[in-house]
């Protein structure tokens, strides 16, 4: 019954993306609980290396999450889970239009997990900054040094209005 629920609530936060921002530590705390003995963090080094560094904070209820997991089977929900961050991780990405300052590479950092989670997602968030952060030159640089961008794949228009 509590993995039924467990499944239904994953399915929840991945149609709901804002559901999914308001739940986003909990599910890091358990992502990070289910990673100890599944291969996720050698599959998903962008996401545990980056997104999931926070959970690492949550220790307090680490032991009664994990006992709990267990019991559930939680690791059968693992492809869930990942189908979970797959489709929101692009909704958590930072717009470099509210940048505090030119230093884009946590915007950078964002993208490298969602390429490794959803690398169409990923294009497409590409796509839509090349149309609306064209004359960011510091952006494409901190993608090009996550070789998220190529300059070879620039168009000598990328910094020149249409």
């Amino acid at each position: 019954m509590a993995r039924a629920k467990n499944k239904n609530w994953l399915e929840h936060l991945r149609q709901n993306p804002e559901a999914f921002k308001k739940q986003r530590s909990l599910v890091c705390a358990l992502t990070q609980d289910l990673a100890s003995g599944a291969s996720l963090k050698k599959d998903y080094p962008e996401l545990f290396g980056f997104v999931l560094r926070e959970a690492n904070e949550i220790r307090e209820g680490v032991a009664i999450r994990r006992n709990w997991l267990a019991k559930m089977e939680g690791a059968a929900l693992i492809p869930q889970r990942m189908d979970c961050w797959r489709q929101n991780i692009a909704r958590l990405v930072p717009n470099p239009a509210h940048s505090a300052g030119a230093n884009y590479d946590e915007h950078a950092r964002w993208l490298a997990v969602v390429d490794e989670l959803n690398p169409a997602a990923c294009g497409a968030l590409i796509a839509q900054w090349r149309r609306e952060h064209k004359l960011r030159r510091n952006l494409w640089q901190a993608l090009e040094k996550h070789k998220l961008w190529s300059a070879e794949k620039k168009p000598q228009s990328l910094f020149v209005t249409p």
